[in-house]
């Protein structure tokens, strides 16, 4: 069976990895979204499971490039 994939845009220490920490024990792939690079990364390492992509949810069109990166 596929994983699904949980997309938490927003993630940062406090509600959003603990929604990406939920999902993943729930054995979903998660995608982290934020604009801060350095905390996404500290994020991920502690979420198996988990990437992090850079994104400000400000710019209209960073959406498309981001979620092609996640499906990919």
């Amino acid at each position: 069976m596929d994983k699904g994939v949980c997309v938490v845009v927003g993630a940062g220490p406090g509600n959003g990895a603990a929604i990406a920490a939920k999902f993943s024990s729930e054995d979903h792939r998660v995608a982290l979204c934020a604009r801060n690079e350095q905390r996404l990364a500290e994020i991920a390492a502690k979420i198996p499971g988990s990437a992090a992509f850079r994104y400000d949810v400000r710019d209209p069109l960073a959406a498309e490039g981001v979620f092609q990166q996640i499906r990919e």
